[in-house]
């Protein structure tokens, strides 16, 4: 599974996966500007990767934050 080259935009949160269990799963090179802290958040990740992310909170270029 793979989420790539993304501009993600949302006023909930960027990438989210909760009810794990998440197996492999790649989240690379997207653009995610949130109106909340939750740029990246993957729970129960097994073997996940993520790179070249870039995250944003919405009207603000404070960086929000990434969970794996």
């Amino acid at each position: 599974h793979r989420i790539e080259t993304e501009l993600i935009q949302s006023v909930q949160q960027g990438i989210g996966a909760f009810d794990g269990p998440l197996v492999d799963f790649t989240v690379n090179g997207n653009v995610i500007r949130s109106g909340t802290w939750h740029g990246v958040a993957l729970f129960d990740a097994q073997g996940c990767t993520m790179n070249d992310n870039a995250c944003f909170i919405a009207a603000s270029s404070e960086p929000v934050h990434l969970f794996n």
